[in-house]
Protein backbone atom coordinates (compact mmCIF):
# COMPACT_ATOMS: atom_id res chain seq x y z
CA UNK A 1 0.00 0.00 0.00
CA UNK A 2 2.87 2.50 0.29
CA UNK A 3 2.83 5.05 -2.48
CA UNK A 4 -0.53 5.27 -2.77
CA UNK A 5 -0.67 8.83 -1.79
CA UNK A 6 2.41 10.53 -3.29
CA UNK A 7 1.12 13.80 -1.14
CA UNK A 8 -1.08 16.63 -2.13
CA UNK A 9 -0.76 20.04 -3.19
CA UNK A 10 -3.04 22.99 -2.71
CA UNK A 11 -3.88 25.90 -5.24
CA UNK A 12 -4.03 28.34 -2.55
CA UNK A 13 -0.33 27.16 -1.81
CA UNK A 14 1.87 24.19 -1.95
CA UNK A 15 1.52 21.72 1.01
CA UNK A 16 3.42 18.65 0.32
CA UNK A 17 2.45 15.73 2.51
CA UNK A 18 5.00 12.20 3.66
CA UNK A 19 6.24 10.48 0.25
CA UNK A 20 3.87 7.40 0.81
CA UNK A 21 1.52 7.61 3.24
CA UNK A 22 0.33 4.13 4.36
CA UNK A 23 -2.78 2.44 6.05
CA UNK A 24 -3.85 4.67 9.01
CA UNK A 25 -1.49 7.79 8.07
CA UNK A 26 -3.90 10.91 7.79
CA UNK A 27 -3.55 14.70 7.12
CA UNK A 28 -5.84 17.31 8.13
CA UNK A 29 -5.66 20.91 7.96
CA UNK A 30 -7.48 23.70 9.77
CA UNK A 31 -6.91 26.54 11.66
CA UNK A 32 -5.27 30.26 11.12
CA UNK A 33 -1.93 28.51 9.89
CA UNK A 34 -3.82 26.47 7.83
CA UNK A 35 -4.03 29.27 5.13
CA UNK A 36 -1.32 31.80 4.38
CA UNK A 37 -3.79 34.57 3.42
CA UNK A 38 -5.39 34.77 6.97
CA UNK A 39 -8.72 33.95 8.11
CA UNK A 40 -10.83 34.68 4.46
CA UNK A 41 -12.18 31.48 2.57
CA UNK A 42 -10.29 29.79 0.12
CA UNK A 43 -10.60 27.14 -1.99
CA UNK A 44 -8.14 24.69 -1.35
CA UNK A 45 -7.44 21.78 -4.20
CA UNK A 46 -6.12 18.87 -2.91
CA UNK A 47 -4.58 15.85 -5.65
CA UNK A 48 -4.09 12.38 -5.00
CA UNK A 49 -2.12 9.47 -7.12
CA UNK A 50 -4.96 7.12 -5.65
CA UNK A 51 -3.93 3.67 -7.35
CA UNK A 52 -4.43 0.78 -5.02
CA UNK A 53 -7.37 2.76 -3.64
CA UNK A 54 -10.66 0.44 -3.39
CA UNK A 55 -13.34 2.37 -1.30
CA UNK A 56 -13.71 5.96 -0.93
CA UNK A 57 -15.82 7.35 2.16
CA UNK A 58 -16.91 11.32 1.97
CA UNK A 59 -18.41 13.69 4.84
CA UNK A 60 -19.87 16.61 4.74
CA UNK A 61 -22.56 18.40 6.52
CA UNK A 62 -24.42 21.11 5.59
CA UNK A 63 -22.81 22.28 2.17
CA UNK A 64 -23.68 20.16 -1.36
CA UNK A 65 -21.31 17.42 -2.16
CA UNK A 66 -20.72 16.32 -5.63
CA UNK A 67 -18.74 13.58 -7.16
CA UNK A 68 -17.58 12.90 -11.02
CA UNK A 69 -16.00 9.86 -12.01
CA UNK A 70 -13.29 9.76 -14.76
CA UNK A 71 -11.09 7.49 -16.56
CA UNK A 72 -7.52 8.79 -14.45
CA UNK A 73 -6.37 6.66 -11.17
CA UNK A 74 -6.52 10.01 -9.11
CA UNK A 75 -8.46 11.54 -6.28
CA UNK A 76 -9.45 15.06 -6.66
CA UNK A 77 -10.75 17.42 -4.50
CA UNK A 78 -11.90 20.68 -4.18
CA UNK A 79 -13.01 22.62 -0.91
CA UNK A 80 -15.05 25.84 -1.79
CA UNK A 81 -15.86 28.24 0.91
CA UNK A 82 -12.89 26.98 3.16
CA UNK A 83 -13.19 28.89 6.38
CA UNK A 84 -9.56 28.11 8.09
CA UNK A 85 -10.94 29.50 11.58
CA UNK A 86 -13.78 27.18 12.01
CA UNK A 87 -13.28 24.47 9.40
CA UNK A 88 -11.31 20.88 9.36
CA UNK A 89 -10.49 19.03 6.93
CA UNK A 90 -9.45 15.28 7.29
CA UNK A 91 -8.02 13.07 4.34
CA UNK A 92 -7.16 9.73 6.27
CA UNK A 93 -6.36 6.14 4.24
CA UNK A 94 -7.28 3.10 6.59
CA UNK A 95 -6.14 0.02 4.36
CA UNK A 96 -7.67 0.16 0.54
CA UNK A 97 -10.28 3.05 1.84
CA UNK A 98 -9.17 6.30 1.61
CA UNK A 99 -11.68 9.05 3.59
CA UNK A 100 -11.60 12.34 3.25
CA UNK A 101 -14.15 14.55 5.51
CA UNK A 102 -15.13 18.35 6.83
CA UNK A 103 -15.36 18.65 10.71
CA UNK A 104 -16.60 22.06 12.11
CA UNK A 105 -14.09 23.19 15.31
CA UNK A 106 -15.86 24.17 18.12
CA UNK A 107 -15.00 28.01 20.12
CA UNK A 108 -12.78 27.51 22.65
CA UNK A 109 -14.74 29.93 24.86
CA UNK A 110 -17.82 28.15 24.54
CA UNK A 111 -17.15 24.35 24.05
CA UNK A 112 -20.83 23.20 23.23
CA UNK A 113 -21.11 25.78 20.17
CA UNK A 114 -19.50 26.34 16.73
CA UNK A 115 -17.45 28.86 15.69
CA UNK A 116 -19.59 28.94 12.74
CA UNK A 117 -21.96 27.06 10.92
CA UNK A 118 -20.25 24.32 8.41
CA UNK A 119 -21.65 25.51 4.68
CA UNK A 120 -18.56 24.61 2.62
CA UNK A 121 -18.94 22.26 -0.28
CA UNK A 122 -16.85 19.59 -1.63
CA UNK A 123 -16.25 18.87 -5.31
CA UNK A 124 -14.35 15.47 -5.57
CA UNK A 125 -13.49 13.77 -9.07
CA UNK A 126 -12.63 10.40 -8.88
CA UNK A 127 -11.82 6.75 -10.78
CA UNK A 128 -14.68 5.60 -11.93
CA UNK A 129 -14.44 1.67 -10.59
CA UNK A 130 -14.12 2.91 -6.81
CA UNK A 131 -16.89 1.91 -4.59
CA UNK A 132 -18.45 4.98 -2.87
CA UNK A 133 -20.27 6.12 0.42
CA UNK A 134 -21.13 9.80 1.10
CA UNK A 135 -22.89 11.42 4.21
CA UNK A 136 -23.95 14.66 4.46
CA UNK A 137 -26.88 16.22 7.18
CA UNK A 138 -28.83 18.86 4.87
CA UNK A 139 -25.53 18.92 2.18
CA UNK A 140 -27.29 18.04 -1.33
CA UNK A 141 -25.10 14.69 -3.12
CA UNK A 142 -24.44 14.65 -6.63
CA UNK A 143 -23.16 11.90 -7.95
CA UNK A 144 -21.68 11.13 -12.05
CA UNK A 145 -20.36 8.04 -13.77
CA UNK A 146 -18.98 5.86 -10.71
CA UNK A 147 -19.23 1.92 -11.57
CA UNK A 148 -18.07 0.71 -8.02
CA UNK A 149 -21.08 0.50 -5.60
CA UNK A 150 -22.65 3.79 -4.38
CA UNK A 151 -23.80 4.45 -0.38
CA UNK A 152 -25.75 7.48 0.21
CA UNK A 153 -26.82 9.00 2.96
CA UNK A 154 -28.68 12.30 4.21
CA UNK A 155 -30.89 13.84 6.73
CA UNK A 156 -32.58 16.46 4.39
CA UNK A 157 -30.57 16.83 1.21
CA UNK A 158 -31.66 16.09 -2.46
CA UNK A 159 -29.86 13.66 -4.06
CA UNK A 160 -29.07 13.31 -7.99
CA UNK A 161 -27.47 10.19 -9.27
CA UNK A 162 -26.46 9.51 -13.21
CA UNK A 163 -24.50 6.46 -12.89
CA UNK A 164 -23.84 2.55 -14.17
CA UNK A 165 -22.76 1.98 -10.32
CA UNK A 166 -22.92 -1.94 -9.33
CA UNK A 167 -25.45 -1.31 -6.30
CA UNK A 168 -27.12 2.06 -4.88
CA UNK A 169 -28.11 2.47 -1.38
CA UNK A 170 -30.05 5.42 -0.43
CA UNK A 171 -31.02 6.21 3.65
CA UNK A 172 -32.81 9.95 4.02
CA UNK A 173 -35.08 11.68 6.13
CA UNK A 174 -36.52 13.96 3.80
CA UNK A 175 -35.54 15.22 0.32
CA UNK A 176 -35.91 14.23 -3.01
CA UNK A 177 -34.00 11.82 -5.15
CA UNK A 178 -33.24 11.89 -9.03
CA UNK A 179 -31.87 8.49 -10.39
CA UNK A 180 -30.98 7.66 -13.58
CA UNK A 181 -28.44 5.74 -15.87
CA UNK A 182 -29.15 2.59 -13.00
CA UNK A 183 -27.79 -0.62 -14.37
CA UNK A 184 -27.90 -2.48 -10.76
CA UNK A 185 -29.81 -2.86 -7.50
CA UNK A 186 -31.32 -0.35 -5.80
CA UNK A 187 -32.08 -0.02 -1.96
CA UNK A 188 -34.39 3.79 -1.02
CA UNK A 189 -35.31 4.46 2.43
CA UNK A 190 -36.40 7.58 3.55
CA UNK A 191 -39.47 9.21 5.50
CA UNK A 192 -40.67 11.06 2.77
CA UNK A 193 -39.57 12.88 -0.33
CA UNK A 194 -40.38 12.33 -3.88
CA UNK A 195 -38.17 9.56 -5.83
CA UNK A 196 -37.63 9.35 -9.43
CA UNK A 197 -35.71 6.54 -10.91
CA UNK A 198 -34.34 5.03 -14.16
CA UNK A 199 -32.82 1.95 -15.23
CA UNK A 200 -30.73 1.92 -18.57
CA UNK A 201 -30.14 -1.75 -18.07
CA UNK A 202 -32.20 -4.57 -16.64
CA UNK A 203 -30.36 -5.83 -13.26
CA UNK A 204 -29.64 -9.56 -13.88
CA UNK A 205 -30.79 -10.71 -10.63
CA UNK A 206 -30.71 -8.80 -6.55
CA UNK A 207 -33.71 -6.73 -5.27
CA UNK A 208 -35.11 -3.02 -6.08
CA UNK A 209 -36.42 -2.30 -2.98
CA UNK A 210 -38.25 1.03 -1.79
CA UNK A 211 -39.09 1.82 1.67
CA UNK A 212 -40.95 5.11 2.33
CA UNK A 213 -43.43 6.59 4.43
CA UNK A 214 -44.98 9.04 2.11
CA UNK A 215 -44.20 10.64 -1.34
CA UNK A 216 -44.32 10.31 -4.72
CA UNK A 217 -42.40 7.38 -6.11
CA UNK A 218 -41.74 6.97 -9.78
CA UNK A 219 -39.85 4.09 -11.59
CA UNK A 220 -38.89 3.63 -15.32
CA UNK A 221 -37.15 0.17 -16.36
CA UNK A 222 -36.73 -1.25 -19.73
CA UNK A 223 -39.86 -2.75 -21.15
CA UNK A 224 -37.88 -6.31 -20.85
CA UNK A 225 -37.67 -6.18 -17.66
CA UNK A 226 -38.98 -9.47 -15.65
CA UNK A 227 -39.51 -9.07 -11.67
CA UNK A 228 -41.04 -10.82 -8.94
CA UNK A 229 -43.44 -8.38 -7.50
CA UNK A 230 -44.50 -7.01 -3.84
CA UNK A 231 -46.27 -4.38 -2.57
CA UNK A 232 -47.51 -3.04 0.80
CA UNK A 233 -49.51 -0.07 0.07
CA UNK A 234 -51.59 2.43 1.97
CA UNK A 235 -54.03 4.72 0.14
CA UNK A 236 -51.86 5.41 -2.65
CA UNK A 237 -52.57 6.00 -6.81
CA UNK A 238 -50.75 3.58 -8.20
CA UNK A 239 -50.08 2.50 -11.81
CA UNK A 240 -47.98 -0.77 -13.05
CA UNK A 241 -47.03 -1.34 -16.33
CA UNK A 242 -45.80 -4.82 -15.35
CA UNK A 243 -46.91 -8.10 -14.83
CA UNK A 244 -45.59 -9.79 -12.13
CA UNK A 245 -43.27 -12.90 -12.68
CA UNK A 246 -42.98 -15.38 -10.05
CA UNK A 247 -39.52 -16.94 -11.80
CA UNK A 248 -37.90 -13.94 -12.13
CA UNK A 249 -34.17 -13.59 -10.54
CA UNK A 250 -34.96 -9.86 -9.83
CA UNK A 251 -37.48 -8.95 -7.07
CA UNK A 252 -39.36 -5.53 -6.46
CA UNK A 253 -40.42 -4.54 -3.30
CA UNK A 254 -42.40 -1.58 -2.28
CA UNK A 255 -43.92 -0.26 1.13
CA UNK A 256 -45.22 3.31 0.73
CA UNK A 257 -48.07 4.90 3.72
CA UNK A 258 -48.60 7.49 1.39
CA UNK A 259 -48.13 9.21 -2.07
CA UNK A 260 -48.75 8.02 -5.71
CA UNK A 261 -46.55 5.31 -7.29
CA UNK A 262 -45.73 4.65 -11.12
CA UNK A 263 -44.04 1.28 -12.64
CA UNK A 264 -43.56 2.24 -16.37
CA UNK A 265 -42.00 0.83 -19.06
CA UNK A 266 -38.94 2.39 -21.24
CA UNK A 267 -40.04 1.44 -24.79
CA UNK A 268 -37.00 0.58 -27.04
CA UNK A 269 -37.33 3.10 -30.29
CA UNK A 270 -37.69 0.98 -33.78
CA UNK A 271 -34.79 2.28 -36.22
CA UNK A 272 -36.01 2.15 -39.67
Amino acid sequence: MNGILKGFKRKDRAVTGPNGLGPGSSQSSSGPAAVAAGNAPVNPVLNFGASGVKALYVRGFAGAVEIEANDTPEVFVEVLGYEPRSTKLTVNLQGESLQIGLKSLFNPARPWRFILPLRCMLRLTVPRSLSLRCATTSGNIRVQGVKGDLVLETESGKVEVDAPCRSLAIVAETGDADLRGLVGPLSYKAASGWLKAAWAEVPDAGIIEIRKSKGVTELALPESACMRQRFTLGPVGFMNEFESDAKAQLALTIASRAGNLSIRKIRSRSIE
